[in-house]
């Protein structure tokens, strides 16, 4: 019976949201615990970011990939508003919520990390199959993304934050290829190493993404105590609800945008146009909180620089459910 109850269909559709809140609430409570018992530089510093990609890794559908490489057109698109256009524009309207003085500067410059990352695999990928969009070319696009995220995501954070930003640039990809591309590498190692892994994998499925949502949870939980155990930044609560609301509104004018000008250039191809619709605003969190933790893993402001990607991820699942039916009667 409680498969039909509207209400806890609702809450497992936020079951990540409700985690996440979990995890600030209990941060919030008593910000010493992870620094003092969960010995955070071992465990949420590397385990649990190199289990995040290898588990990435591990699950990656590389032969439906392959499918869709034929569109060159159409990826370098998607791959060109994502992470050159939406940055770009994201610079400039953060910058005019510092100059007019509505964002304090953390908050402003989460905002920019949070645009200056590739999109999410999975979001992206669900809403572009329930609105009736080209599912091999989300494969492809949610993939490549990631790993093109790896190198210019801290390659925008440099140019755009320059020394305030304080990354330095080959360290952060040192640092990044080991705890990022070699667990992905080792996952698909493992996962092409016998024909009868794949379709296991697909039947553990939700086992793995259920590991990997609490690998994230717990790095939240740890970014957010070293935030709140510091003295030396503090936020008025209507700081949180600008953050909020400046996340929607972005948010609305590149779906706008995005939906303007694809069916502009591919108008004549439907499902594209609703699979570039949601990956070119898609942000992801699975890869961006060990990105980000791993850019800016020592410093204090981390839980600043995280939370406009925390209001980004639901924002973009709120208003993307709402337009998933019209998409696909139109699609």
């Amino acid at each position: 019976m409680c498969g039909d109850n509207p209400f806890v269909n609702a809450l497992r559709r936020q079951a990540f949201l409700l985690k996440v809140l979990l995890a600030l609430a209990l941060a919030r409570l008593y910000p010493p615990f992870a620094g003092d018992y969960l010995a955070t530089g071992i465990t949420s510093k590397y385990m649990a970011v190199m289990l995040v990609f290898f588990l990435s890794g591990l699950g990656l559908e590389t032969r439906e990939i392959a499918r869709a490489f034929g569109n060159i057109g159409f990826t370098v698109f998607v791959q060109a508003v994502s992470l050159a256009v939406v940055p770009c524009l994201t610079f400039g309207f953060s910058r005019l919520l510092l100059k007019t003085e509505l964002l304090q500067p953390d908050f402003a410059d989460g905002l920019l990390i949070a645009a200056c990352l590739p999109m999410t695999v999975k979001s992206a990928l669900i809403m572009t199959v329930l609105s009736g969009g080209d599912e091999a070319a989300a494969l492809l696009n949610t993939a490549l993304g990631s790993l093109l995220g790896v190198f210019v995501t801290p390659a925008w954070i440099q140019l755009f934050l320059g020394q305030g930003s304080e990354v330095k640039f080959l360290k952060v990809v040192l640092k990044l290829v080991y705890k990022v591309l070699l667990p992905v590498v080792v996952g698909q190692i493992i996962r092409n190493a016998s024909a009868a892994l794949p379709p296991l994998l697909k039947k553990h499925k939700a086992v793995s993404d259920g590991i990997r949502e609490w690998g994230l949870v717990f790095m939240i939980y740890c970014a957010y105590c070293k935030t709140f155990q510091s003295q030396e930044y503090e936020y008025e609560t209507t700081q949180v609800l600008l953050v909020a609301a400046c996340v929607l509104l972005e948010l609305a004018f590149l779906m706008g945008a995005a939906w303007l000008v694809l069916n502009l250039i591919f108008g004549k191809q439907p499902e594209l146009v609703v699979m570039g619709f949601f990956g070119c605003h898609h942000k992801t969190v699975a890869m961006g909180l060990p990105l980000i933790k791993a850019i800016y893993e020592e410093d204090p402001k981390l839980g600043f620089y995280l939370l406009p990607l925390l209001m980004w991820h639901p924002g973009q699942l709120l208003l993307g459910s709402m337009a998933t039916g019209a998409l696909k009667r139109w699609a």
